[in-house]
């Protein structure tokens, strides 16, 4: 009887130690202060059968996965699944005969059960796709966590195929597992919600080119408005999770859209700190791409015992670059654009439609918690290190792209980016900061051009140069 209780008591020891180990793992996952170590352009191969790679030049709109040894900055992982990824970014890229810079991901352990970069799931290789800036995506992401929200880690990557140099790309964590455990204490259920209809083809593509409008989509779950209590009312959300989900989940995040529609429990049901602040950074950044815009794509939804919030995802047509791909009235007059009243967001878009939003400026607690996060981010500016990190930034990538093989954009239109996008940051701020003080009216339809910032000098265009 003692040797089987003692069997016992060791067989638990050792299942409570490899729960502790597992949930170490988690917490110190340190790819961080790998390939997201900032002060140096990584350096990624991707090595390739000749086959395969002809096979995915010849389609990469097919998304087909690809199993591939990779190499970061000398340290090799084998049997890696990779493929093309993204919707605009890749279909332009496609249609364009000249160029096979198409964006990319990674999937570390999807070949081999339980592989990670240093912990790290899943990573994005951007392609920069309208950002002559290389840098929108990485600034936004700065200022979510300076503002106290969760975003993806952003570096920079000298992409090599089979040893020949590629381009520079982005290397963008991906929201995942890696992810969760390095900014949450549990695994809640993730998704990643999207109106139906905006995947772009080819044809779509072409059809733009020759002036078409760009497809909005419909909304199924993906505008958070409470429809009923059935699941399959919500496939926007439901059918776009991207880790593991019971009934029970999705019956929460239903509860929790149906309490938002009746304006009760909100503490209970949303993580309301996190999505004010997110909504404060995204309404700075004037990300039209967003739930704030039409399209209702490019955000996350995570749900933790019944609790749930947003995150960012997906910035190269930040700093109002969507608004001038299909509105020439903004292109226009971008003093009005940069002058945006924080209180009033939407873009092509309206309250009722948006109940994520809605709740935060309909009620006064709320919305004075929303301004209290533009003070945050707006002395972030004023204090001169936002100002002197970005510039550390551009000035190292700044030789890789005068020597990129694949570079859709010139030396010139590099710098002229950059400045656009510096000018769009202080102005932004000032323009803001007399809103937070009242000297200009926090709605655009309220405001005086006598109050406004004048940035009549600004080409926001020069932010994307290629659309």
């Amino acid at each position: 009887m003692k040797i089987k209780n003692a069997f016992l008591l060791s067989l638990i020891f050792l299942l409570l130690l490899s729960g502790c180990q597992k949930k170490d793992e988690k917490i110190t996952a340190d790819y961080d202060r790998y390939l997201f170590d900032t002060s140096y352009v990584h350096e990624i191969d991707i090595t390739i059968s000749d086959e395969d790679w002809k096979d995915l030049i010849e389609d990469p709109m097919a998304k087909k996965k690809y199993s591939v040894d990779i190499t970061i900055d000398g340290e090799t992982l084998k049997d890696v699944s990779f493929n093309t990824k993204g919707n605009s970014s890749l279909a332009f890229t496609a249609a364009d005969e000249n160029s096979d810079r198409y964006p990319f991901r990674i999937n570390f352990g999807k070949n081999v059960k339980g592989q990670t970069y240093h912990g790290l799931d899943k990573l994005s290789l951007n392609n920069l796709f309208e950002d002559s800036t290389y840098m929108k995506e990485y600034v936004s992401y700065e200022l979510f966590r300076k503002c106290g929200v969760s975003a993806p880690l952003v570096s920079f990557v000298l992409l090599k195929i089979n040893g020949r140099i590629h381009s520079l790309y982005e290397a963008v964590e991906d929201i995942d597992n890696g992810f969760l455990g390095r900014n949450y204490s549990s695994e809640g259920v993730l998704y990643k919600p999207e109106g139906e209809g905006i995947e772009l083809s080819l044809e779509d593509v072409e059809a733009i080119r020759n002036g078409a409008p760009v497809p909005m989509g419909e909304a199924h779950g993906a505008d958070f408005v409470y429809i009923d209590d059935q699941i399959e009312s919500y496939s926007d959300i439901f059918e776009n999770a991207e880790n593991h989900c019971e009934e029970e989940d999705k019956l929460e995040v239903i509860e929790a859209l149906k309490a938002i529609s009746e304006n009760r429990d909100l503490e209970k049901y949303l993580d309301t700190d996190e999505i004010i602040r997110y909504f404060a950074v995204n309404t700075f950044l004037m990300n039209f791409d967003s739930y704030i815009g039409p399209m209702l794509h490019n955000y996350f939804l995570y749900e933790d015992k019944g609790r749930i919030s947003l995150l960012p995802w997906d910035y190269n047509l930040s700093f109002a670059t969507m608004s001038l791909l299909v509105s020439n009235e903004d292109y226009e007059d971008p003093t009005g654009l940069i002058n945006s009243g924080i209180d009033s967001p939407l873009f092509l878009s309206d309250e009722e439609n948006r109940p994520m939003w809605a709740w935060i400026i309909r009620n006064d607690d709320y919305l004075e918690r929303y301004h209290e996060a533009f003070d945050v981010i707006v002395d972030h500016i004023e204090s001169g290190e936002f100002e002197k990190e970005n510039d550390r930034i551009h000035e190292m990538l700044g030789s890789y792209v005068k020597e990129d093989p694949d570079s859709p954009y010139s030396f010139e239109q590099y710098e002229e980016g950059y400045r656009a996008l510096k000018d769009f940051c202080i102005l932004r701020s000032r323009s803001i900061r007399k809103q937070l003080d009242g000297s200009l009216s926090k709605r655009s339809t309220d405001q005086r051009k006598e109050d406004q910032v004048d940035a009549s000098w600004v080409d926001l265009l020069k932010m994307n140069a290629q659309w």
